[in-house]
């Protein structure tokens, strides 16, 4: 993807372009956010926060939410600790329960270890592996309070189907979850499939979507599924009986950036039992 023509303004816009320019050309992420910055027509990083009025004139969620994860590799015979810590408005308690941990591909294989502390319930085989699921967790719960939707499963009678035939049998299904909203009842489908950096779905889900009464978008905040780019994230929701996907792309483009594992992922040697800051006293 070009991104040559892309002038951020924003910090968030600013660190996701950074994120395309280290994968294209293989700089640090420092040097990315310089090179980001020049681009929007700063001379640095520094200069533009300085410039923007800074990260202190953001709003900073008030709590400090504790996502954790083991991995040991017994063919090195070495083992580790991945924590990541995540900033919402709530608790998670107060944004879902465990049934969602039982329900969302996203969440599962953790728990709520308390209120403001998700756990890992296995040790994973591989330290990339435990590091791609916390961030998955991490991501999802922004989501989730953002949005206000919860893990669903697949039995409304309209859920657009994996490779089943029938009215609502969705091209390109990859990495699917449905989504519930409380209030209304409505399901939404968000899949997330290979892509290339499109800014809407492919012209076959655009030409499904019209035919069976279906809205489709495509989420530009990021991916739950893959932290580090090549997969989209589309919205699919029925028209009538479905969820406002307008409702759910203007909280998520108002909502802190996706959390990123290049930069918020703490790595322990050995297994550790970290703390949530507020019992860290």
């Amino acid at each position: 993807m070009d991104t040559s023509g892309i002038r951020p303004k924003s910090e968030d816009g600013l660190k996701r372009l950074a994120k395309s320019i280290k994968r294209e050309m293989g700089v640090t992420h420092t040097e990315a956010l310089n090179l980001a910055a020049k681009q929007a027509g700063f001379g640095n990083f520094t200069n533009f926060l300085n410039r923007k009025g800074g990260r202190g004139s953001e709003r900073i969620p008030a709590r400090e939410i504790l996502v954790t994860a083991h991995w040991r590799s017994r063919d090195a015979g070495v083992c580790g600790t991945i924590e990541a810590r995540i900033r919402l408005d709530k608790l998670v308690t107060e944004i879902t329960d465990a049934r969602a941990f039982e329900t969302c591909p996203r969440l599962m294989g953790f728990r709520i270890e308390a209120e403001d502390h998700v756990a890992g319930t296995f040790t994973w085989e591989t330290r990339d592996h435990a590091i791609l699921d916390v961030g998955r967790v991490a991501r999802t719960l922004q989501f989730v309070e953002a949005t206000g939707l919860q893990p669903h499963s697949i039995s409304y009678p309209k859920d657009i189907r994996y490779g089943r035939a029938g009215r609502a049998d969705y091209p390109g299904a990859d990495h699917g979850l449905y989504w519930r909203d409380p209030e209304t009842g409505g399901v939404l489908y968000m899949n997330e499939p290979y892509a290339d950096g499109s800014p809407v779905p492919d012209n076959e889900t655009r030409a499904w979507a019209a035919r069976n009464g279906f809205r489709v978008e495509r989420m530009g905040w990021g991916s739950l599924y893959w932290l580090n780019g090549g997969i989209a994230c589309d919205l699919v929701s029925d028209r009538e009986r479905g969820v406002d996907i307008d409702r759910v792309l203007d909280a998520m483009n108002a909502s802190p950036a996706p959390f990123d594992e290049d930069e918020e992922v703490i790595e322990h040697e050995g297994i550790v039992h970290p703390v949530p800051a507020s019992r860290n006293c």
